[in-house]
This record gives C-alpha cells, sequence and structure tokens, in this order.
C-alpha cells in the first residue's frame, strides 16, 4: 500500500468527502477531529492507569517517564538505536507477552493526555518519531501470521483502537504532526484495515481483533471499504457473542480475568455501535453482557477484589464494575460492586453458574461478609489451570485461601507450570502429582455448551456444591511428555458445604483399588500468618486485621501437616512468596477427610472450636461446637453417584442445630 502513488492512494477514499488532493485530505480530517473524535481511553490497562483518576501532574510525570523509556508496569525496559530509535524487535524479558505489548504503543494516548494538558511539543514529537520509525520498521506482511509480534492479529485490532486512533485525532494539529506524516499514518490505517479484514483468529482475540476494524472503520468511514469492514466486524461479533458465551453468562475460557476481558470489549463494541446509531446491528448484545456481568458480581470477593480463577491478569476493579452498573440502570449489580455503598439489594446472594461450574457461596453483601467460591467446571482451553475442585474463602475483611494467579505465559519459565498445574492450586495430588486435563485434546478446543458441571444446592440452612475428578494424575508439565506415566484409578469428589452463616465443611472422597499418598493443599494469601499447624489442623490470622481461620482436619487417617514455601502473583510478571498449608496421607486405600473452615472475627478464641467425626453404614457424621453453637452435620457416606444423581446426593446433607 505504501508503494502506489498519491493519486491512486487517493482513490481509496470516498469522493464525497472533497478529499481530491492531499491538501484537500488533510483539511478535511483537521475538520473531522476538531468537530467529532474518540477521546483518549481513561484506562490504559497495558500501564495499569486510570488517567481518570491521575492529576494532571501526574500525568505528565507518568508521561515523562515514558519518554524516558518506562513503558511498562514490569519496569523492564526497550532498548534503543545510536540514533535514539526504539528498538521494535528487542524483547529485555523471557516472555513474548511484553513484546506484544510493545506493538500495542499503550503510551501514545497517555503522551496524549499530556499534550492537551500542556501543549508542549515534545510529546507529539515523541508520537511521530514513534509512529513513521515503526511503520517503516514494521511493513504490511503479505500473509496472516500469528508468530509476529508486530503484526499478530490482536495486537493490530487493539493498537487501532486504544492508541493510533485517539493519537491521530489528539496530535493532528501538532506543528510536528507534518501532512506527509499524516498521509503516511493514513496510508497505515488504510493497511491495517485491509489486514483485519482479511484475516481473523478465534475467541477473544477475535473480539479485539473485530472491535479494532469496527473502530477504524466507525471512525475513517472515509475509506471506500469502511461500510464493507463494519459489516464484517459486526457479524464476526455477532458469530463470537453466540460461540463464547455460556448460557449461565460464563465465558468459554472459565477464567474471571477472560469474563472481564470480554465483557469489556463487548462493552466497546456496544459503545461503538450505539455512538454511531448502529445498536440492532447485533442480536442479544444486551442480553449477553447483563449475564456476563452478573457472573462478575457474583463472584466479587466481600474486599472488592477478584478471584483469580485460570489464566488472566484482572486489569479491572470493583469500582469498573460499579460504573457499569451505574451506567447501564443494573442497580443491583452497582450494589454488588460497591458492597452494598450504593444502589439495590441484589435478588442473588450466593450463586451457582451451572455451565462453568462455579458455585458462590456467600453470607451477604457487606465487606465483612463470609466468601466461598468452588470450582467443579471444566477446563477452559488453553488458558486453563488444573484447578479442579479448588476454591477461595475469604471472611471478616480478609483473602485467608486464594487462588495465587498466572504470573507468566511463558511456556519457557519453570514457573508457568507451577502456577498452571494442581501444585498452584487448593486442591489434591495424588503421589504429588497434578491433574492433567491439559493433555487431552478435547479439553484445549472449549466450546460454548448447555452441560451442567456439578451440583448445587442453596435453602435458609445451607449451601452445597459438589463436583469430581477423574482423568488421572501425572508429573505435570504444560507438554506432555512422551514417556509420562499417569495414574488412572483415584476419584476425587468434594462436597463444599456453607453452614449458614458461619463455617464451611469441604469433605474429600477419594475412592481408589490401590495405596497412595494424598496432599491436601492451601494456598495463604500473602498477607496471611500461620500462628499454628499441626498434624492434622491450622490456625492462621490475618496480618491486615487479626481475624482468624481455623482449619481442621476430621478423618480415621493419619495425616501429617506442615507449612510449605509457595507462589502468589497478583499481574503479570510479578510474584511474591506466600505460605502454603500442606498435609499429606500416605499409603492410604480409599479415604474420607472432612475439613472445618471456621472463620473468626479479630480477638475471638480459636481454641474454642471442638469438632469430631463419626461414621456408620450411611452418613459420615460430623459434630462442630463453637462457643455458644452446637451443630451436627451429616453427609452421605458413599461419594459414588450415578450422572445425574448428584443432586438427589446433596439434598441428603443435614444440619441440625443442638444448642
Amino acid at each position: 500500500m505504501r508503494e502506489i502513488g498519491e493519486r491512486r492512494f487517493l482513490d481509496h477514499f470516498d469522493a464525497a468527502t472533497g478529499s481530491h488532493s492531499v491538501t484537500d485530505l488533510v483539511r478535511h480530517f483537521g475538520q473531522r477531529v476538531a468537530a467529532d473524535w474518540p477521546a483518549i481511553p481513561d484506562v490504559i490497562t497495558d500501564l495499569r492507569i486510570d488517567l481518570s483518576r491521575m492529576s494532571n501532574d501526574e500525568i505528565i510525570q507518568r508521561a515523562d517517564a515514558a519518554l524516558d523509556g518506562d513503558l511498562h508496569p514490569s519496569g523492564l525496559r526497550p532498548r534503543y538505536t545510536d540514533q535514539g530509535e526504539l528498538d521494535w524487535a528487542f524483547n529485555p524479558s523471557e516472555s513474548r507477552e511484553w513484546l506484544l505489548m510493545l506493538h500495542r504503543h499503550g503510551w501514545w494516548p497517555l503522551w496524549g493526555a499530556a499534550y492537551q494538558r500542556t501543549n508542549d511539543e515534545k510529546y507529539a514529537r515523541a508520537f511521530v518519531a514513534q509512529l513513521l520509525d515503526w511503520i517503516d520498521t514494521n511493513p504490511l506482511p503479505k500473509h496472516k501470521s500469528e508468530d509476529s509480534s508486530s503484526w499478530r492479529l490482536m495486537e493490530a485490532g487493539l493498537r487501532m483502537r486504544i492508541s493510533w486512533i485517539p493519537s491521530f485525532g489528539c496530535f493532528y494539529q501538532s506543528r510536528a504532526f507534518a501532512d506527509d506524516a499524516k498521509l503516511k499514518m493514513l496510508r497505515a490505517l488504510y493497511d491495517h484495515g485491509q489486514f483485519l479484514n482479511k484475516f481473523y483468529t478465534n475467541r477473544n482475540h477475535l473480539v479485539r481483533e473485530s472491535n479494532g476494524l469496527l473502530a477504524l472503520a466507525l471512525s475513517f468511514s472515509e475509506f471506500k471499504d469502511a461500510a464493507h469492514w463494519i459489516d464484517a466486524a459486526s457479524k464476526r461479533l455477532e458469530l463470537e457473542l453466540r460461540s463464547q458465551v455460556n448460557a449461565d453468562g460464563s465465558h468459554l475460557e472459565m477464567s474471571v480475568g477472560y469474563q472481564w476481558l470480554t465483557v469489556v470489549e463487548f462493552e466497546v463494541t456496544r459503545a461503538l455501535l450505539h455512538e454511531h446509531q448502529r445498536i440492532s446491528a447485533i442480536t442479544g448484545l444486551d442480553e449477553s453482557l447483563r449475564k456476563m456481568v452478573e457472573l462478575l458480581a457474583a463472584v466479587i470477593r466481600p474486599d472488592g477484589s477478584f478471584p483469580q480463577l485460570n489464566d488472566g491478569f484482572i486489569l479491572w476493579d470493583a469500582d469498573h464494575l460499579t460504573e457499569i452498573g451505574r451506567q447501564r440502570g443494573w442497580s443491583d449489580i452497582e450494589f454488588a460492586a460497591s458492597a452494598g455503598a450504593s444502589g439495590a439489594l441484589p435478588a442473588f446472594c450466593s450463586r451457582s453458574f451451572p455451565n462453568a461450574g462455579l458455585h458462590v457461596m456467600r453470607s451477604g453483601w457487606t465487606s465483612d461478609a463470609l466468601y466461598l467460591v468452588a470450582d467443579t467446571g471444566p477446563y477452559g482451553g488453553p488458558h486453563g489451570h488444573e484447578d479442579k475442585l479448588s476454591f477461595e474463602l475469604s471472611a471478616y475483611g480478609a483473602p485467608f485461601i486464594v487462588d495465587p494467579g498466572s504470573y507468566t505465559y511463558s511456556k519457557s519459565d519453570t514457573l508457568r507450570e507451577y502456577f498452571v498445574g494442581s501444585q498452584g492450586h487448593n486442591t489434591v495430588l495424588v503421589d504429588g502429582c497434578s491433574q492433567v486435563r491439559r493433555w487431552n485434546p478435547q479439553h484445549i478446543t472449549p466450546a460454548v455448551e448447555d452441560t451442567i458441571h456439578g451440583a448445587w444446592r442453596s435453602d435458609d440452612e445451607l449451601d452445597a456444591a459438589s463436583g469430581s475428578y477423574d482423568e488421572g494424575y501425572g508429573e505435570f508439565k504444560i507438554i506432555r511428555p512422551s514417556d509420562v506415566d499417569i495414574t488412572r484409578d483415584v476419584t476425587h469428589r468434594r462436597d463444599f458445604i456453607f453452614v449458614k452463616p458461619e463455617y464451611w465443611v469441604v469433605a474429600d472422597h477419594l475412592a481408589t483399588g490401590s495405596p497412595h499418598d494424598y496432599t491436601f493443599l492451601f494456598h495463604l494469601a500473602p498477607d496471611v500468618i500461620v500462628e499454628n499447624v499441626a498434624e492434622a489442623s491450622a490456625i492462621v490470622r490475618s496480618d491486615s486485621n487479626g481475624s482468624r481461620l481455623v482449619i481442621k482436619a476430621l478423618s480415621d487417617r493419619e495425616l501429617s501437616g506442615e507449612v510449605i514455601e509457595g507462589w502468589f502473583s497478583a499481574d503479570h510478571h510479578k510474584k511474591c512468596e506466600s505460605p502454603v498449608l500442606s498435609f499429606t496421607i500416605n499409603k492410604a486405600g480409599p479415604t474420607m477427610v472432612a475439613w472445618v473452615l471456621y472463620p473468626l472475627p479479630a480477638e475471638s478464641e480459636s481454641s474454642e472450636l471442638q469438632a469430631n467425626l463419626k461414621s456408620d453404614d450411611v452418613y459420615e457424621i460430623i459434630h462442630i461446637r463453637h462457643g455458644g453453637r452446637s451443630d451436627c452435620i451429616q453427609i452421605p457416606g458413599d461419594a459414588s453417584v450415578a450422572q445425574g444423581q448428584e443432586i438427589s446426593r446433596l439434598k441428603q446433607i443435614s444440619v441440625r442445630h443442638l444448642g
């Protein structure tokens, strides 16, 4: 495209604009960007900043840091040539994600925000220099290549919407943005449109690609191909809405991070269409968005953060969800996201999402509520983790048991295996080995389905969820080794029981025909202190507010407990050490362990908790006493359940309050 002459390039514009020459074209867009142009986005996720929450001085300071090469929250900096030009091929990290970020140019709108506040031409000069250098250094490829960092389709779509389009308008009147540079950028924009129209991928990548094409076509409607691009992007987005979102509102990748990403991207779609009076272009968009947002509202922790289930970095917070609820008139979403500070009480409290196998048990919507989210769902494709039957628990304003996160997507980083494998989750290892669903090809290509994963019951007395895993255990690697041994004779069933409104019982049933070692893992939040750990119990305390969690195992098997070192990651390439409670049973056949998880507010006496287990031919009977409360809980002893009978089994669970 860049090799053709000016006259031929101008033929790609609609003559109705009067753009018969470069001068006409420049004048036309000068009027367009002054009157009506997409604003610089407030949230720049690559930089982890929200401009709406920053003062002018903070924006300028951050923009100046970007001028000096501070382009990524990891602190890793790009390399520059002797001529002062950015080296677009250099990667200072071990992860490809860093280099992909570089080609999204997320700091350009930051420079634009600083330019709007100062009129300092240094920001415009930096933008124009990088723009022209990037275009020259990264020519349009003839074919699709997802191995290309500069022209991976998702990056091509993202940079259109988040950086190129707003920067075009923001810097248009700058002295540094000369007419020849404007023409060169317009040619590159047209290249992007043709590339994004011709090639595409799938799942969340395709949504971002299509939004980039849609934004480009709507912003540059002067291109003769714009109408075709709008039609192609809209059809792809409608198809992806149907093929990525389950009936319960969950995203097929079973990740809270990608649930957020998909919500945000489809909200972008809706905003683009609404702004240009095309909201009816995608059937069912509002209905699907409402369901997806409900899931986010349901899984939000009482402290306003989100569980990090499967891959994905949580780039959006409770305030963002509150704003979505407020803007869309969803007062219940606003209430849930703001911990009751505004909005109207939701009709739901505890909630199950059967297609995702996510079950949320909570005592209420206040910031000190008790909360547990359990995962009995499918794998979720390339972004899945070996976390079936894992869970998170928060209480009295503190996260206690957490999912450690993702840290990196790089297969060459050995920590990738820790964060993906069962050793990085709150589930059970068999003979020290992990679940291995990733090695089954059918789990890597997820599809929307009506399958119910796990069982759920909720009433005034208790919440209960149950699920099982029977797909084998092996020494986990991201790529399956050719000579790996897989243990296939163990089935793990886990029951989650919330005895409202005070505590949980988590019952593990391990069915097998031969003896194995079982290791039960509880990953603690980084600020949780282990006060005491014994053979079959532990007491942990939140360093932030002093609340405690008592963990007590009830079993006829002998356990050995210890604290081991683990990792926790809140964002890409960021990690810290975090304690993990590990309880092991050696050389056991069929085994049942009931875990009493009893949270206590600060200053409560943990030694008052008493619990014991008895079994008869039908039930596991658990007696629990704390303070003036005494309960008897009955759980069906036979954990082998025929398909379709899981709900009947949960209905047999009962709680009797004895005092």
